[in-house]
């Protein structure tokens, strides 16, 4: 079972890390970017199984 995800800051830049999946110093399009790769990530996450849906 994978933890929940888990969001670091450090001087204004956010980690959003979920099991081996980690995005850093992002903003919301690069972590969409990102998820948009890993539709196993988006499904944890409840996000939609759809590309069109994230």
């Amino acid at each position: 079972m994978i933890a929940d995800p888990v969001l670091y800051t450090k001087r204004g830049c956010p980690t959003f890390v979920r099991g081996d999946f980690v995005v850093s110093g992002f903003d919301v399009d690069e972590l969409t970017d990102e998820l948009a790769e890993r539709p196993d990530i988006r499904l944890r996450l409840g996000l939609g199984d759809h590309d069109d849906e994230l």
